[in-house]
């Protein structure tokens, strides 16, 4: 649903946000939890300490369209 008490799934560098940590994005006035490693995100906050986040974004259904959206 995207509130506090029931956040939508991130993934992320579990050194910059721990598994489990919840983040307001104020653009889509949502809340997400770290539930999942990303690799990109990892490389980016080893090398150059810098934030990146995979915000989940669409049913199971829609993740062709959300991918090709994102590419």
């Amino acid at each position: 649903m995207g509130t506090h008490a029931d956040p939508i799934t991130y993934a992320g560098a579990t050194a910059a946000t721990p598994k489990g940590s919840i983040i307001y994005v104020p653009k889509y006035k949502k809340y997400f939890i770290m539930e999942d490693q990303c690799e990109e995100c990892e490389k980016d906050w080893k090398n150059k300490q810098m934030y990146h986040m995979d915000l989940w974004t669409g049913p199971s259904h829609a993740v062709t369209a959300v991918v090709v959206c994102e590419d």
